[in-house]
């Protein structure tokens, strides 16, 4: 089992590592390293971020044939000519927290 994770940290040319089911509690060592974080798997260690609840709906799911998505367009508004927006929780959030 695999406590200290230090002497990982001079193999900076390291690209994937696979540290699950050990007894690590910080990675902190090894940010100097290229794998780092995307591409450390240390899952089921006692300092390993555990995932917080589920994010529930309702969930709303428009397919919208033909377009590109971009940050400046209400795609949702455009195809249904308004009547659900991107901003419409946003917009209900304000207006019932005033």
């Amino acid at each position: 089992m695999i406590s200290d994770v230090l002497p990982l940290a001079g193999l900076i040319s390291l690209e994937k590592l696979i540290l699950h089911k050990n007894l690590i509690t910080n990675i902190s060592d090894l940010a100097g390293l290229s794998a780092f974080p995307h591409y450390i798997n240390w899952v089921n260690n006692p300092g390993a971020p555990i995932a917080g609840p589920k994010i529930v709906g309702p969930w709303l799911w428009m397919l919208i044939p033909g377009e590109r998505l971009n940050s400046s367009t209400d795609l949702l508004a455009s195809t249904s000519s308004g009547s659900v927006t991107d901003t419409s929780d946003r917009d209900l959030q304000r207006r019932t927290s005033s």
